[in-house]
Formats: structure tokens, sequence, C-alpha cells
């Protein structure tokens, strides 16, 4: 008996091979292995085979679906099995490659949108059957670049979730992050009006937020400034995408990031606004700024671990001298966005232009600050979703630098600022990155004369500021305290001082 016992454990019917199951209903023979001299491996074979059938060269598992009696069904339970049974079949995967197909056929919409877990698991329980389903989705879900900065996940890194990026390149090598670039993809409309139309349409949810929140500020804050200043945006101009987008006015009201053209199409200055006030331009594509913090680029790297949470780095370059500024976050959204260019806005003067790197760490929507609340602070910003070719060279430098240091430094969030010291000094010869740049045209001030024309702009951006950073600790972590998500320059050396004056006390 006791024989039987441990036979029976060490052939369950679950861990049967599918590739034996499909060469055994190709061939009708057992394949060539050692464990089918058993007769319980046969059998279990033979009763496994059952549920499988195949079609056009290809193994399909059959399964019956029942729908629930109605209250005033009064058939028996074996003639409603005979009219109502249908057959479902589903296709069974044996690659990982096409697993990982499958997964992201099912776990991003045609719309664009990431479903959860179980949504997810349910698409692909009716299209296709491999083994460890669940097992898999739960690991590409945790490691998706779009789900992953989402405001209401915390990204609490375990000992399991460590260990992910070391199996999924087990199994699928660069196949996973080929997967991720292209979907990342369907968030960058480069030349293609059709994908434009499409991110505005998944968006409406938080265009709607944007609405809200500044209803909400004018009417806790009683700031009475008017609405009539518009900030200027880029469309880009092709014949069909321009009657499409007038038709889509509806979707589109609230959206303000748009598309610059390309460099060899011809551009034309649209002198018409649309039903929002927002006014329609367009921008000479990779112009040159030609003083410091005219143009200015962000990207956002990450995410990073640090003390078993996940941090981002955001990135401020400015396109004339290559300056960059950085900032530590703990999740991306369009609040933490505003607050950084906020706290530069208060630094160097706002910026003529914005233009919005692609990342992986999100699509363009959550990269794009609120433009609402800067147009209710009356900030006119040109926001550009395009990569500013000539400066590719300095943001591979960047993310490779930044990437080494915080591998090697468990301390990074408080001195990441050692990493771009080199460049912020260092530089070509035609270039100044010294601190000689800001002061050549600096003004004195030795007097408040003229300091009263800014108090109620002043008020203003702080007030946006305040309310950002209220809104991101809202969303945020209940169980940490009531701070700003954004670590600046600034706020590095009060910390040290805090840290300081505890030991002391």
């Amino acid at each position: 008996m006791e024989k039987n016992k441990k036979q029976t454990k060490k052939s369950p019917y679950q861990k049967i091979d599918l590739e034996h199951v499909f060469s055994y209903l190709q061939t009708n023979e057992y394949p060539p292995d050692d464990r089918y001299s058993n007769r319980i491996h046969r059998s279990n074979l033979r009763q496994r085979a059952l549920d499988f059938i195949i079609e056009n060269g290809k193994l399909y598992s059959q399964y019956y679906s029942t729908p629930f009696p109605s209250t005033c069904d009064n058939t028996s339970d074996t003639d409603r099995q005979k009219s109502d049974k249908k057959s479902l079949k589903r296709l069974v995967l044996f690659s990982n490659d096409d697993k990982l197909q499958a997964f992201y056929e099912c776990h991003i919409s045609e719309e664009g949108q990431h479903h959860g877990k179980n949504r997810t698991v349910a698409l692909c329980k009716d299209k296709y059957y491999f083994l460890c389903m669940i097992e898999m989705v739960k690991l590409l879900i945790r490691n998706c670049p779009i789900c992953s900065s989402r405001l209401d996940t915390t990204n609490i890194i375990t000992m399991e979730q460590e260990n992910d990026m070391d199996i999924l390149n087990m199994l699928y090598g660069e196949k996973h992050d080929n997967h991720v670039l292209q979907e990342m993809e369907n968030f960058r409309s480069y030349g293609n009006s059709d994908s434009t139309i499409e991110l505005f349409s998944t968006n409406t949810d938080i265009d709607v937020d944007h609405n809200e929140n500044t209803n909400d500020i004018s009417q806790s804050l009683e700031l009475s400034f008017s609405c009539n200043n518009e900030i200027k945006t880029v469309h880009e101009t092709d014949l069909e995408s321009s009657s499409s987008t007038k038709q889509n006015s509806a979707v589109e009201k609230s959206c303000i990031m748009k598309n610059e053209p390309d460099e060899e199409r011809n551009e034309e200055v649209l002198e018409n606004v649309d039903n929002n006030g927002v006014e329609i331009c367009n921008l000479e594509s990779d112009v040159e700024p030609d003083y410091f913090w005219h143009s200015v680029e962000l990207c956002v790297l990450g995410p990073y671990g640090c003390q078993g949470r996940q941090k981002y780095v955001m990135i401020f370059l400015d396109l004339y001298s290559m300056w960059p500024e950085v900032a530590i976050i703990d999740t991306i959204s369009p609040d933490i966005i505003t607050m950084g260019l906020l706290d530069l806005v208060c630094r160097y003067n706002v910026m003529t232009r914005l233009y919005l790197r692609s990342s992986l760490c999100g699509g363009l929507s959550l990269l794009t600050p609120d433009v609402q609340l800067l147009k209710s602070a009356d900030l006119h910003i040109d926001i550009v979703k395009k990569d500013v070719h000539y400066s590719d060279e300095i943001w591979t430098l960047l993310k490779n630098k930044v990437s080494c240091f915080i591998k090697n430094n468990l301390d990074w969030p408080c001195t990441l600022l050692f990493a771009i010291m080199p460049f912020r000094i260092a530089y070509d010869d035609h270039v100044d990155g010294t601190c000689n740049l800001f002061i050549s045209r600096r003004q004195k001030k030795e007097n408040e004369d003229g300091f009263h024309k800014f108090d109620s702009k002043l008020k203003k951006l702080l007030s946006i500021y305040r309310y950002c950073s209220n809104k991101s600790v809202n969303l945020g972590d209940t169980n940490d305290k009531i701070t700003t998500d954004i670590i600046t320059e600034r706020e590095l050396d009060s910390v040290s001082e805090n840290l300081s004056k505890k030991k002391l006390t």
C-alpha cells in the first residue's frame, strides 16, 4: 500500500507535460519517456488527453460551459445539459514568447488602458491555456512600467520582487524589454494623428480632475484671476488630423498637450482657438535656445530601489547650457511634476518651452504638468511632446551616470547631486557650465522697489504648490509622514540639519 501511495504522489495529474499530450494525440502513441513505462503515468496521460483536441495542427483545450438555471426553469439537469451545453476552446501555448505576447494582448486594451490582475487573468483564460498563468500575470504586472507608476500602488519591494527581473530575463531575455518598448510607443505620437487622438481619449479621468482641481482652488483660496490667459500648446498640422481633431473637440477639450510636427513637414501657424480657450500654434522643431532657461527638457528615470521602496529621478535639462536639475520623487503624477516645475520656476524664472522626453517610467500623460493650474497662475509655457535630438548624447551620459551612482551608493537619495556635478562644470569650450552663466545678465536688487509687483503672483504660485503637495500626500501612503514627495536641493540641507538636532537631543 505504501508503494502505491508513493507512486501516485510522484505522478500528479496536474504536472503532465502538455507537449506529451500534443504528441500523444498526433501519433496515438506514448512519448519516448521513461515515466510512461509505468501504468499509472500512461493512464493519467490518456485521461488528460480527453480534455484536448487538435485543429489545424494546433492544440486546443476543450471545456464545456453551462449557463445558470433561471428561476422559472422546470427542466431537469440532464435535459438542460443536453440542450444548453456549449463547447469552448482555448489555444494551448508552449513557448515563452507566445505566452508573453498573449499577456500584453490581454493586459492592454485597444484604447491603451492597462487592466488589473483579475481582468487580465480572465481575458487570458478565455482565449489561451498554459500552466502557471496566474503566477506569470502577477509577475509581469508587478514589472509593468505603466502599472508600477500608478498612484494607487505603493510599490513595496519584497524579496520575491527583487528576483522578478532575474526570472524575466531568464525566461524571456530581451523579449520582455522589447515588448515594453513597443507598448510604450502606443503612448507616443510621433507624426501619427490617430495615436494622438487615442492618447487623448484614454485620459478623460485625469482631465476631469484638472477641471475640478481648478474649481476647488478658486473656491478655497478665493483667487480672483481671469481665465483669459491661455497656455500655448503644440499641435500637429496635418490636413487629415486637423479635421479629425475638430470633430473630436468634445473629447479633447480639456487636453492641452499636442504633438510638434516633423522636421520635413511644412509648418503652418493656426490662428484659431479651440472650444476650451487654448491657443493652438506650431513651433519650429529643434530650434536651439538663445539664452539660459529658455527651453527645458524633462525626463523621469527609474524606478530605483531605496530602503524597500521604489523611487524615481526627475531631471530637468536646460537645452542652452545642458545644465541639469534633479529631484527625487516617490510617484509619477501631474501634481508631482507641477511641484517640481514650480520649484524651478522660483529658482530660475519661467521657461518659454518645456519638452517632454519619452520615458519608460510612464506615459506622457503622467509626465505632463497640470496645465490648468499653470494657466490659473498666468504661466505661459509651450509644452512640446518631443525628444530633442541634439541632447541625446547628454541624456545617454546622464542616464548611465545616475544608474551607476545609484547602484554603488546606498545613500543616493541624499548624495545624488554629486553624480550630476560633472555635467554642471565640465563642458565644451564654447559653453560655460559654471555659475558665471547665471550672473552674467543678473540685475542686482539693493532695495525693495518693485517687489510689490510680484506679491499677487507669488501668492498664486504658493497656493498651487501647497495644493499639489496636499493632494500628493492624500493619494500616497497613509503611513508616511505628511510631507511632500519631492526632495530638492534646499530640502536636503534641512533634512540633514533636523537629523543632527535629533541626535544631539
